[in-house]
Order: structure tokens, then sequence, then C-alpha cells
């Protein structure tokens, strides 16, 4: 008898140490993001290798990232690859180098690199470029259209 209630009280503290080790591993402390892309532009062409930065208005949130494709697309990524955008506010910059139009000559002369599209565009604070983001807008296209105008 003795036996039997030693296995019993055994078998509830491993079931009781178990149930609270579950709760001390990594957790789904991550907000839910919304699968949002989109398209950049220049003077109405497609921005191939651009970065493209979404970043929190007043520093609430997290900020998201993307790369455009040849064709211009990007889809956004916060915690893991494509898995889109807190909602929220968010200012956004644009960034490319372009560098598959470059020859080799041009990158080995020391010569800096400079970029197609133009510097306001490469800070969130002066590139004008912004969204609201809302938890239904999962599978929207954005477009972000920049001019060198």
């Amino acid at each position: 008898m003795r036996m039997v209630s030693g296995i019993r009280n055994l078998s509830l503290l491993a079931i009781l140490l178990g149930s609270c080790l579950a709760g001390c591993g990594p957790g789904t402390d991550k907000p839910a993001t919304v699968a949002v892309g989109g398209v950049v532009t220049l003077d109405g062409q497609p921005v191939k290798n651009a970065r493209v930065r979404f970043i929190p208005d007043a520093d609430k949130g997290r900020a998201a990232a993307g790369t455009t494709g040849d064709d211009g697309s990007f889809s956004l990524s916060t915690f893991d690859t494509d898995d889109g955008i807190v909602p929220g506010n968010y200012s956004v910059d644009v960034t490319s180098m372009a560098i598959d139009d470059i020859s080799t000559e041009t990158k080995d002369s020391g010569e800096p690199l400079t970029s197609e599209i133009p510097a306001k565009f490469s800070n969130s604070t002066t590139s004008g470029v912004s969204f609201t983001i809302g938890e239904g807008d999962a599978g929207k296209n954005l477009e972000i259209k920049l001019t060198t105008q």
C-alpha cells in the first residue's frame, strides 16, 4: 500500500513539474502580425534590390523590412521571414544601391557607389512616405511611388 501511495505521489509531482516547465518555454509573447507586401516604383518604373523599412511612429511597435525583387515587389518581415508587420502607424524609408547595374571597373575604382533613389527617401523622417496598417489589412498590396522631382 505504501508503494502505491509513493508512486501516486511521484506521478503527481512529475505532472505538476511538467506543467510548470511547459509554462517556462520561449512562449508566444510576440504581437500578432499582418501579412502585407507591396511594390516600389521610381518615376513609374519598378525599383529592384531596394531595402524597404517600416519604422513605427513614436517608438511604439516593431520595425519591419523587406527587399524588392526585379519587379519592385516586396513582402514584409518582422520576427520571421515574410511574417508581415505588427498593426500600427509607420514611416517608411527606401534605399537601393543598384549594384547589379554597376560595372566591375566602377566597383573597383574606389569611387563611392550612388543610389538611384533620391537621398530624402533613405530616411523615414524625410521620406514623406507613411502607412497605417490595421488588423484587417492581411494581403494588402501597398504602393510606394517615389519620384526624382
